[in-house]
C-alpha cells in the first residue's frame, strides 16, 4: 500500500497511531525533509525505513531497499513490539518473517516498449517477479508507426499480466479477502478550465501555438498524438511549457494506475482518448432523461445506443475482448460512462462486478487509486442503517422510501435490521444526523441537482442547495453511502458532483446517479438492498464460503432491476401472466444471485418458452428495456470492491455449518480467537 502524504500531515502521526500500522517505509525527495522526518522518527516507539534520493542522515537509497532490507527492518521492528504486545503473536510474526526467502526473479519472454500505454502493466509485472521490467521509463521514447501498434502493445502486455494471473491458485486469504478486479480499463480526462481565456491571454505571437496545442489536448482521438510543429512550440514557452505539464500529468496518472494495478495483481487496458468525446451525445442524453414529455422516450433510447456505438468504436474489438475477459471483476478510472461500453447485450456495468473512479479532479483520483486496503464488516455491523430523509413538507415523492421499505420488512427476520429514518431541514441537521451514526451504511433520499451557472453538483436539503464537498472535518461518514437522488455524478457536468464530494471526505464507496432518476422505482431499489443486506448477504457468505464484496451487492441488485423492468413490462402488455411472471422472475433472481454469467441468456430463453416470442423481437425489446431502465442511471463510485461483507468469525460460522471438519474453517476460528485475545 502507497499513501501520498504531506510533510506537516506526516509528523503530526503519533506514536499510539504508529503502534496500529507500524511496519512503515517513509520515501523523501529532499535533504531537508529526510531530516525532518529523521526527527520525527525518533520521537516513536518502533523504527522506521528511510528511503532518500541517496545516502543521507540514516536513510538508505532506493537502489538499497530489497527484500533482505526490508526483512532487516521488520525484524527490527517486531523487536521493538515486545514492550507494547503480548508476545505471543510477536513471536509468531517473527517466526513467519525469518522463513522470507528471496523472490525468485523469472526472465520475460517478451519485449515491451517502454511508453506510458504499458507502463501500469510493466509495474504490476515487476510485482510478479519478471525481470527486465521493475525499473519503468517516465519518458516516451518508443512511437508507434499507426494506432494498431499502440493497441498491439497493450494487449501484449495485459495477456503477459493475465498469465501471471493464471498460476495463482484459490487460497484460503481468498475466503476474507476476496478476489480485487482484474482488470483495470483507463482513460486519462482533462480537466475542465478556460482553454480558450488561456489561448487568448498568450501573447500574440505564441497565440496560435497555444490555441493549437489546447485544441490538440481536447480533440484527440487516439493514442498518435499532433500537437502542432515542433518550430511553433519551440516558438511559443508558453505552449512548450503546457505540454510539459500534460506530459507530467499523464505520467504521474499512468504510475499511480500502476501501483494501484501492482498492488493486487491486475490487469490495465488503456483505451483511447475518443471515448472522452460524447460529450455532445452526453449532453443530449441528459436532457431526454430530463424530459417529460414521453414522445421522448423513444429519442433517449436512440440516443443512448449512439452513445454506445461511440464507445465500442472507440474502445476497439481487440481492447474489448481483453474487458471482457475479466474474471473477478472490472475497475474503470475515467470520466467517460464507460458502464455503458456495449458487452454482447448487456452494457459493461450489468455484464461484470464494475465500479469507477473518475480521472478528475486529480488530488481526489490519486487517493482513491492507493486506497486499496481491505476492510471487513461483520454483517451484524448492518443492523445499523441511516436514512436520511430532506424533502419540504409539501413534497409528492417524500417518504417514498421509507413506505417502500416497511412495505419489505416483511420479508425479512424482524430482527435483522435496524432502520433509522431522520428528516432533516437544514445542513445542521444533514450533519448532526451523520456524526451521531456509527453503522456501516447511510442512504440519501432527497432531490439532488447539478448547476449549469456554478458547475458544481449539490444535494438539496428542502430548497437549499448543500455543497458537500465543503463538509470536510465537520461530518463525520460511513464507508458506505447511497445517493436516492437524481444527478450526483451528473454526465456532462464537471468533476465537482455529490458523489465525488462524499468520497472526498471519506466515504470509501458511493451509489451515485448519472441521470435523473424515477422516485418509485429509486424507493423500490432503496427497499430490495435491505433486503438483500438482511437476507441475500448472510445466505451468500453460506453459499460461497467467502465473504461478500459490496460491489457484488450493489451489481446484483442492478440486474434484478432489469429483470424486474423486463418482466414488468411483459406483464403489462399482457404477454406474460402473473403465475408466469412470478416463475421467471424467480428463476431470474436465481440465477443472478448464483452468480451466473449467463443469466441474461438464461432468462431470455425462458421468456421464449413461456411466451413463443421471436428471439429478435425480444432481443429488441430488451435493448430498449435496458436504455430507459433505472440500473444503468445508478454507478458505483469509489472503492466498493475494498469492502467485503463478512469477517473471519461469519465465514468459519458459515463453512463450519456445512461441514464441521473443514480446515479452514477451523483455522480462521483460531484467526477470530487470537485477533480477539491480542
Amino acid at each position: 500500500m502507497v499513501t501520498p502524504v504531506s510533510l506537516p500531515s506526516l509528523v503530526k502521526v503519533d506514536g499510539p497511531a504508529i503502534l496500529e500500522r507500524p511496519f512503515l517505509v517513509v520515501a523523501t525527495a529532499t535533504n531537508d525533509d529526510t531530516d525532518t522526518v529523521a526527527t520525527w522518527a525518533a520521537s516513536l516507539p518502533v523504527p522506521i525505513l528511510q528511503v532518500a534520493l541517496g545516502p543521507h542522515n540514516g536513510a538508505i537509497s532506493s537502489a538499497e531497499l530489497n527484500q533482505t532490507r526490508l526483512q532487516h527492518h521488520v525484524l527490527e521492528v517486531l523487536d521493538a513490539l515486545v514492550d507494547h504486545f503480548s508476545s505471543e503473536p510477536v513471536d509468531r510474526l517473527r517466526k513467519i518473517v525469518e522463513t522470507w526467502n528471496e523472490r525468485e526473479i523469472v526472465a520475460p519472454n517478451y519485449d515491451l516498449v517502454s511508453h506510458l500505454i504499458t507502463l501500469p502493466n510493466v509495474l504490476s509485472l515487476a510485482a510478479g517477479g519478471i525481470a527486465g521490467t521493475d525499473e519503468p521509463q517516465s519518458d516516451e521514447r518508443w512511437t508507434g508507426r499507426d494506432e494498431a501498434a499502440y493497441v498491439t502493445e497493450i494487449v501484449k502486455s495485459y495477456d503477459a499480466v493475465q498469465a501471471l494471473r493464471d498460476d495463482i491458485p484459490f487460497q484460503p486469504l481468498h475466503r476474507v479477502a476476496p478476489a480485487q478486479p482484474d482488470v483495470l480499463v483507463v482513460a486519462p480526462a482533462l480537466y475542465q478550465v478556460g482553454w480558450s481565456r488561456l489561448a487568448s491571454t498568450a501573447p500574440t505571437e505564441q497565440r496560435s501555438a497555444v490555441r493549437n496545442l489546447l485544441n490538440g489536448f481536447e480533440r484527440q482521438a487516439g493514442f498518435r498524438r499532433n500537437y502542432g510543429t515542433k518550430e511553433a512550440l519551440r516558438a511559443s514557452p508558453i505552449a512548450a511549457r503546457l505540454l510539459r505539464e500534460r506530459i507530467g500529468e499523464l505520467t504521474l496518472f499512468a504510475i499511480a494506475v500502476g501501483i494501484r494495478a501492482a498492488s493486487t495483481l491486475s490487469a490495465v487496458v488503456r483505451v483511447p482518448p475518443a471515448v472522452n468525446r460524447a460529450r455532445g451525445l452526453l449532453g443530449q442524453l441528459g436532457r431526454l432523461a430530463r424530459s417529460q414529455q414521453l414522445r421522448n422516450r423513444t429519442d433517449l433510447e436512440k440516443t443512448f445506443a449512439s452513445v454506445q456505438s461511440h464507445l465500442k468504436k472507440a474502445v476497439g474489438p481487440d481492447l474489448l475482448r481483453c474487458i471482457d475477459e475479466a474474471a473477478h471483476g472490472v475497475k474503470l478510472i475515467s470520466d467517460a460512462p464507460l458502464e455503458w461500453l456495449p458487452i454482447g447485450d448487456l452494457p459493461l456495468g450489468l455484464a461484470h462486478v464494475t465500479s469507477r473512479l473518475t480521472s478528475t479532479p486529480g488530488d481526489l483520483l490519486m487517493g482513491q487509486l492507493l486506497d486499496t486496503d481491505t476492510i471487513s464488516i461483520p454483517v451484524e455491523a448492518f443492523r445499523e442503517i441511516l436514512v436520511v430523509s430532506s424533502y419540504t413538507k409539501d413534497d409528492r415523492i417524500g417518504g417514498l422510501v421509507q413506505k417502500s421499505i416497511e412495505q419489505m420488512a416483511p420479508a425479512w427476520s424482524r430482527d435483522r435490521l435496524n432502520i433509522k429514518v431522520v428528516d432533516v431541514a437544514n445542513v445542521d441537521d444533514l450533519v448532526a444526523a451523520f456524526n451521531a451514526f456509527s453503522g456501516p451504511l447511510a442512504i440519501f433520499d432527497g432531490h439532488g441537482k447539478h448547476e449549469g451557472n456554478t458547475n458544481v453538483g449539490y444535494l438539496m436539503i428542502g430548497e437549499t442547495p448543500v455543497d458537500i464537498w465543503s463538509l470536510r472535518n465537520v461530518m463525520r461518514i460511513p464507508p458506505i453511502v447511497m445517493l436516492s437522488a437524481c444527478d450526483t455524478q451528473s454526465l456532462g457536468g464537471s468533476h465537482a458532483t455529490a458523489a465525488n464530494g462524499f468520497l472526498s471526505i471519506g466515504a470509501r464507496t458511493v451509489l451515485g446517479t448519472l441521470l435523473p432518476i424515477d422516485a418509485v422505482d429509486a424507493a423500490v431499489l432503496v427497499a430490495r438492498m435491505m433486503l438483500r443486506i438482511a437476507e441475500f448477504a448472510p445466505a451468500a457468505i453460506r453459499q460461497y464460503g467467502r465473504g461478500i464484496l459490496w460491489s457484488e451487492m450493489v451489481t446484483g441488485l442492478l440486474r434484478m432491476t432489469v429483470l424486474s423492468d423486463l418482466i414488468m413490462d411483459l406483464l403489462a402488455k399482457n404477454l406474460i401472466n402473473e403465475e408466469q411472471y412470478h416463475r421467471i422472475g424467480t428463476y431470474g433472481n436465481c440465477l443472478i444471485n448464483a452468480p451466473d454469467p449467463e443469466w441474461l441468456d438464461r432468462i431470455k430463453q425462458a421468456v421464449i418458452r413461456e411466451t413463443g416470442m421471436r428471439p429478435g423481437e425480444l432481443d429488441r425489446r430488451v435493448r430498449s428495456i435496458i436504455a430507459k431502465s433505472d440500473a444503468i442511471r445508478y454507478c458505483q463510485l469509489g472503492n466498493p470492491e475494498t469492502i467485503v461483507i463478512g469477517d473471519a468469525g461469519d465465514v468459519a460460522e458459515a463453512l463450519l455449518k456445512k461441514s464441521p471438519d473443514d480446515e479452514d474453517g477451523q483455522r480462521l476460528v483460531g484467526v477470530t480467537a487470537r485477533r480477539d485475545a491480542t
